[in-house]
């Protein structure tokens, strides 16, 4: 247990050195119906195979948002890896609703 929550720690420090990096900071401008599609491509295929329902709703309408899509799709995979390593529950269900606060 000690071992895996240093394994963690140090992959928190790596994630936040590398997030400081000048190369990372490029961010992109895409609308959220983007966002929903990509997660629902990128991520729908896998999760299946793991018997996840997976969800995708844009409730924040057609906003567009400046964002390191790399970034963003690490944080999401992360995520999604640790749902899979501890559902207890015989139905495995992710929903991942986007709302845009003004």
């Amino acid at each position: 247990g000690k071992s895996v929550e240093l394994r963690e720690l140090v992959n928190e420090f790596d994630e936040y050195i590398s997030f400081n990096l000048a190369q990372e900071k490029e961010k992109d401008v895409i609308d959220t119906d983007y966002l929903a599609q990509k997660l629902f491509e990128d991520f729908s295929d896998d999760l299946e195979l793991s018997g996840i329902d997976f969800n995708v709703n844009n409730l924040a309408g057609n906003v567009e948002i400046c964002v390191n899509q790399k970034k963003l799709k690490r944080v999401f995979s992360n995520i999604f890896s640790n749902c899979e390593k501890h559902f207890e529950k015989e139905l495995k269900k992710i929903n991942v609703d986007i709302f845009c606060y003004l």
